[in-house]
């Protein structure tokens, strides 16, 4: 009787540990998946620049199927952000192709830190930065009152974006 009792203890608890790695994988999954759907990635987006800047509100949101462009903040101590969300890495890159060409003075400085394509700008009129960058089948262009506000919130919306 003893021995029956160790054993359905001993499975109980093999099956308790069995169940605990299966939900850490399940909710690890599921994690990698909700970075890379549109609707969580803008909803990180919004928390990235809440968390970094809590004194600067939503002015204006614009939002497509495949795209959401923010402003928060006043015009001289604010972020815009645009965020392009493609099917596919391709089309990621089309849109940034098209968005660069628009451009008078060039893409600006060519980094490696952030993604797949990334480029850091500095306006010659005033402390405003901006970082124009794609990883994956995602396009992000955004602008800030300071480089370092640029780069952290880059880098900050960089990890969320999964390799597709």
């Amino acid at each position: 009787m003893k021995r029956r009792v160790c054993l359905a203890l001993g499975s109980f608890s093999l099956a308790r540990i069995v169940l605990a790695v299966m939900l850490v994988l399940i909710i690890g999954k599921v994690d990698a998946q909700d970075a890379q759907d549109f609707p969580s990635l803008r909803q990180r987006a919004e928390d990235a620049v809440k968390s970094m800047r809590p004194d600067w509100t939503l002015v204006r949101k614009d939002e497509k199927p495949k795209q959401v462009i923010y402003q928060y903040g006043t015009v001289s101590d604010g972020v815009n952000l645009s965020i392009f969300y493609g099917s596919s890495q391709e089309e990621a890159a089309v849109k940034m192709k098209s968005a660069l060409k628009f451009l008078s003075v060039g893409p600006g400085k060519k980094i490696t830190t952030l993604g797949d394509e990334a480029y850091l700008w500095q306006s010659e009129r005033g402390p405003f930065a901006g970082i124009r960058f794609r990883k994956s089948n995602v396009y992000i262009d955004l602008v800030a009152p300071s480089i370092d506000v640029a780069e952290n919130l880059a880098k900050g919306l960089a990890q969320f974006i999964q390799k597709k």
